[in-house]
């Protein structure tokens, strides 16, 4: 099933956590226990968690945690396509999850990579509970699009960072403002967004759309969903171009 986060998954390599699932912090120690073992099956699809993005998944409300696991999941797996073999390590999350004593050794293999941010988890949930907040103050940039190695297999694994709705909207803004001609999953995916988010689109269309195909099925769109739009037709060419779709 398509959802903004399949969309921005595959388009950003980022993650919206849905307004109301976060808790001001950890509900309790499980927490960590959940995050990793998240991580983990990640790992098993190549994937890793940003510092950002696993400190938020900290403070995720447990009765939410079971639905936001498995459309994750599902999306990466669909991702990577159906050929690579996947079996989830934790069967029945989250219920079953990893024990206490191997979670020192699973974020030495997921985030050695920002020592910052390990030590932060350590310090949080093995120390004197001192972190003072959970906001991104590591030392890795949340903005760069990267892969990183994370053990001597080779295997560059993909960064998931974190994202909010108003960065969904602005991909969805670049995407109508570009040049080129849409492809079919821009399409498919545009559809999705008039019709899941008619709302507020009116207030993302760009005021210039320079493809005048792109602009035809903007229009179409809008009226379809019922969004309205300050773009016209100027020629007899573009009202035969909105007749054709």
């Amino acid at each position: 099933m398509k959802t903004i986060n399949s969309i921005m998954l595959r388009r950003k390599n980022r993650l919206v956590i849905p307004e109301g699932y976060l808790l001001d912090e950890p509900s309790s120690d499980r927490s960590l226990q959940h995050m990793l073992s998240i991580a983990n099956e990640m790992k098993q699809i190549g994937y890793v968690l940003s510092p950002h993005l696993a400190t938020a998944l900290l403070r995720i409300n447990p009765k939410y945690l079971k639905d936001f696991y498995d459309e994750l999941i599902i999306t990466l797996k669909e991702l990577v396509g159906a050929d690579v073999e996947y079996k989830p390590m934790y069967k029945g999350f989250p219920e079953t999850v990893i024990e206490k004593s191997d979670e020192e050794l699973l974020m030495d293999q997921l985030f050695g990579y920002c020592l910052d941010f390990h030590s932060y988890l350590h310090d949080w949930f093995y120390g004197k509970r001192e972190a003072h907040n959970f906001r991104d103050h590591f030392e890795f940039d949340e903005k760069k699009d990267i892969t990183i190695p994370l053990d001597d297999s080779n295997i560059e694994y993909t960064v998931v960072r974190m994202a909010e709705m108003a960065d969904a909207h602005n991909m969805f803004e670049v995407l109508m403002a570009q040049p080129e001609a849409f492809s079919r999953q821009d399409e498919q995916d545009l559809k999705w967004y008039f019709k899941n988010y008619a709302a507020v689109v009116k207030d993302h269309i760009p005021a210039e759309i320079p493809n005048k195909e792109n602009l035809t099925l903007i229009i179409v769109l809008a009226h379809q969903n019922g969004v309205e739009t300050v773009h016209k037709f100027k020629t007899a060419t573009d009202v035969l171009r909105y007749a054709v779709k």
